[in-house]
Parts: C-alpha cells; structure tokens; sequence
C-alpha cells in the first residue's frame, strides 16, 4: 500500500441539519428523563462502493423533513458522496423522518449500505409517544430517481414497554439506547443485504 497520508480537511456542503430529541416512546413511565438518549448528529459507520461514500446520522426535523431546532422528532439523513479521489462532491441525500403533526415517530441511529446491483438498504431504531420501540428498515432501488428512498417499515412489532429501574438518568439524564446499527451485505451473493437494530422483546 505504500506510505499512508492523509489529505488537508475537504468541505462537502449538504442541507441544514440540527442536533437530535431525545426520544419518547410508548408506555414511558419516567417521564423525560425515562426519553431514549438519541447520542448526537454524528455520522454513522461509513461504506464505500464502487468509489462512492455512503453514510448517515439522526437530526432533529419539523414535519417537512427539514432540520429544526423545534422539530420535535428525529430523522435518519442519508448521503452519497463521489469525486473521492478528487474533490468530493454530494451526488444525493435524504431524510427518512415521519411527517404526522402530533405524535410524529422518531428515526434514529441508522445504518446504510450499497449493494453490487447499486441497490441500497438502511436500518434504524423507530419509537415515537404513540409507538412501542421497534427495529425498521427503508430502501431504494438503483433506478428510483436521486435523493429518495421507498417508505419505512418496522420489522419488527413490540407489545411491551421499556422501564428498566434505575435506568433513568444513566446517559446524560436519559435512558441508553441504539447505538447498535448495523447493515452488511450477504458476501455469497453481493445482493443480500442484512440489518441489525436494538427492540423492545418483552417488558423492560
């Protein structure tokens, strides 16, 4: 590989964004403190495909999909980024996000990655004041026109609550949850894609 260096800082310019909610979730007993603690706006684990970046993070959105600092729920923005050897460029981006005026559902903690068809495949946590913690997933097709994404669905479907004791307050005053997202391909094939997310599997 010859001698590693690293270049100078490189801009990439993208839409608005604005530093995650905490989340709340159905059955919530501890109040604000007892919301899921969304970490921050950093990027998510990065894939490179065919000389393309891909990657993503949670920001807080209204419900247009646009950041706001008084968004009141989460969104999972997404980024494809080329030109890596050159000056780097985006090529698309977009925002998984729940657009419902009262209650919205949070995306967050997501994870994303491209397959050998150019198909691709995005995985987070999903909760909202009106919804159990669940595990969801989105995707696009190569041929869907740029910056979209198909619509989200919880794979899977929690009936019970999350209030462990003593839980409360544990990270940054709220309770630890979905830092553990993980989207791969199936190496057999190149096309099957497999992703990993945190749920509720029964009470606390």
């Amino acid at each position: 590989g010859g001698t590693p260096t690293i270049s100078g800082n490189l801009t990439v310019s993208v839409s608005s964004t604005a530093y995650p909610i905490t989340v709340p979730h159905l059955g919530n007993t501890g109040g604000t403190s007892g919301n899921l603690d969304a970490l921050d706006d950093r990027l998510f684990a990065a894939h490179l495909r065919n000389g393309r970046l891909w990657t993503a993070h949670n920001i807080q959105v209204n419900s247009s999909g646009v950041a706001s600092s008084t968004g009141a729920r989460n969104g999972s923005r997404w980024y494809e980024l080329q030109n890596l050897t050159t000056t780097p460029t985006l090529r698309q981006s977009g925002t998984v996000f729940d657009s419902a005026a009262s209650n919205p559902k949070s995306y967050w903690i997501p994870s994303i990655l491209a397959s050998g068809q150019g198909h691709v495949a995005m995985g987070f946590s999903t909760a909202g004041a009106a919804n159990r913690i669940n595990a969801g997933t989105v995707g696009r097709l190569s041929g869907d026109s740029l910056s979209t994404m198909q619509s989200p669905v919880d794979y899977t479907a929690s009936s019970t609550a999350y209030n462990p004791a003593g839980d409360t307050g544990v990270d940054n005053g709220f309770r630890r949850w979905g830092d553990y997202s993980y989207t791969c391909l199936d190496p057999n094939d190149d096309m099957t894609m497999w992703t990993i997310q945190q749920f509720c599997d029964a009470a606390n």
